[in-house]
């Protein structure tokens, strides 16, 4: 579930805690009668907010209904069956991979990796941070090979497009000894 989803998880279950523990008063008299009659008052006066703010109320039940039935499994793993059974593969474990491979290639001070899964496979994206004197266009070709030749040959999964961005070029700085 996103963060977004959650937050509106939240909200939506207090604000409806409220209203319970006030139909709850209600029922057992503990609210006195004329807050009952300001609050049906106040329904008559202000229709047309309490209508919108229903209306928003019920877009957001979709919402959170929708996500908890989407679930997160479906878009965060790949599913491949074998002669025994299923086996899943998550975006987590394509994405360690990767890093691993495009650490070891000289010149990559850092590597993020990120992967998306569509109809032909994986694709992935690596963002680098390389340095300054390592020729680019040799190393994006290195750097997409080895991601699309060891993410494929150790989980089987096709890789459709290994996208490759330079976040940054460091110097080498050495330190002096004096």
């Amino acid at each position: 579930m996103r963060l977004l989803d959650r937050i509106v998880l939240i909200i939506y279950s207090l604000v409806l805690s409220l209203i319970s523990i006030v139909i709850i008063m209600m029922g057992f008299h503990i609210l006195p009668e004329y807050y009952i009659e300001n609050f049906a008052y106040m329904f008559r006066a202000y229709r047309y907010i309490i209508g919108i703010i229903g209306i928003v109320f019920l877009i957001l039940s979709i919402r959170v209904m929708l996500s908890g039935v989407r679930g997160e499994s479906s878009g965060r793993s790949i599913s491949r069956q074998t002669q025994l059974g299923e086996v899943r593969i998550s975006v987590i474990t394509l994405q360690n991979i990767a890093e691993r491979a495009v650490k070891g290639i000289e010149g990559v001070k850092e590597v993020k990796s990120r992967a998306l899964l569509n109809n032909d496979g994986a694709v992935m994206k690596i963002n680098l941070v390389v340095a300054t004197n390592i020729k680019l266009p040799e190393l994006v070709v290195e750097v997409q090979k080895l991601v699309k030749n060891e993410v494929e040959s150790v989980t089987g999964i096709n890789v459709a497009e290994v996208k490759v961005y330079i976040d940054n070029v460091t110097v080498n700085m050495k330190t002096r000894v004096e």
